[in-house]
């Protein structure tokens, strides 16, 4: 019991790789629909004069529903990432306390009156 918030830590620095990988995967399927920019035109006395220019393969909803949960997994991870190295902190000088042999340290597991 201990150890609850260095494993709980590791865990949730663990989400935080998870969502950051989720959000590296949407982010490329956004930058997939994109599409590709093409244009015509003619050449006229060396210069080129444009006519009409698009995208072939585009998908614009696709792209911002993908960037948004990019977004969204990348904010997740941050969250989480925080989460995992306080609860480590909190964990190792707790652990640290413990073993150092602190004599005010008093943990609510060790309390007799509180045991079920």
């Amino acid at each position: 019991m201990k150890r609850i918030f260095i494993i709980t830590g590791i865990m949730f620095l663990l989400i935080a790789i998870s969502f950051g990988i989720l959000g590296i995967v949407f982010q490329k399927q956004g930058n997939r629909a994109k599409g590709i920019q093409v244009g015509t035109g003619y050449f006229a006395n060396g210069e080129y004069h444009k006519i009409d220019s698009g995208t072939i393969g585009g998908n614009k909803a696709l792209q911002n529903d993908s960037e948004t949960a990019a977004i969204i997994f990348y904010v997740c991870a941050g969250i989480s990432a925080i989460m995992g190295v306080v609860f480590l902190l909190i964990g190792v000088i707790r652990y640290a306390a413990k073993d150092n042999g602190a004599e005010n340290y008093k943990s609510i597991y060790e309390d007799k009156n509180l045991r079920m």
